[in-house]
């Protein structure tokens, strides 16, 4: 396979795909890296903050932020303690579980994560353009290339619908909302479909 920078293919509907992907990519890298040039925070740091505030997660260990970002625990670890060297972070022990380390936000780190957690608002300006056939269209299809990232342990568990054990695809034929949701009992249309649930249960294997 030809790398997607050799433009001598410009027939190729993959590749040009592809190439779209990674110029978005250049510039969410470019938007997260004007934040931490202004915060003082590396570009992880940041992504960690607002994790730390928005996932849902109430206790949140040094593994789950190494599984979540797939990063090693010492590089999280380093991280974390730079957190707390600003006063964003806090290490704590449960007193009925005193070998685990709980990560949380400071009062500081929480307000200083939901100023940062606006940095990737851009592309959603971006995508509010499009009519809502094309906004399907660009969902379903972000969905299964997630899915694929996933079964191919690229990146960490994505709390989709489609792999969510209360999801039944296409019980309802012929609809508009095909499928549907065991946890909300309701049906679900292709714009329904979530890609960062918040009640999401993994499918057992």
């Amino acid at each position: 396979m030809n790398s997607i920078f050799d433009s001598s293919n410009q027939d190729n509907i993959d590749r040009k795909i592809a190439v779209g992907f990674e110029r978005i990519s250049e510039v969410l890298k470019t938007l997260i890296w004007e934040e931490s040039k202004q915060t003082g925070l590396s570009p992880i740091q940041i992504q960690f903050l607002v994790a730390l505030l928005y996932e849902g997660k109430s206790e949140w260990t040094i593994g789950d932020i190494a599984s979540r970002f797939q990063l090693t625990p010492a590089t999280v670890s380093d991280a974390v303690s730079s957190l707390e060297d600003k006063e964003l972070a806090v290490r704590e022990r449960k007193p009925d579980d005193r070998r685990t380390v709980y990560i949380r936000l400071s009062p500081k780190g929480k307000r200083l994560a939901k100023k940062l957690s606006l940095w990737a608002n851009t592309l959603q300006q971006q995508i509010e353009v499009l009519d809502e056939e094309e906004k399907g269209v660009l969902l379903r299809s972000l969905v299964s290339i997630i899915s694929g990232f996933q079964h191919n342990e690229l990146i960490s568990i994505a709390k989709m619908c489609v792999t969510c054990s209360y999801f039944r695809p296409n019980v309802h034929k012929n609809s508009t909302q095909p499928h549907y949701c065991a946890y909300i009992d309701e049906p679900l249309g292709e714009p329904d479909l979530r890609v960062d649930c918040p009640d999401y249960e993994m499918i057992e294997v």
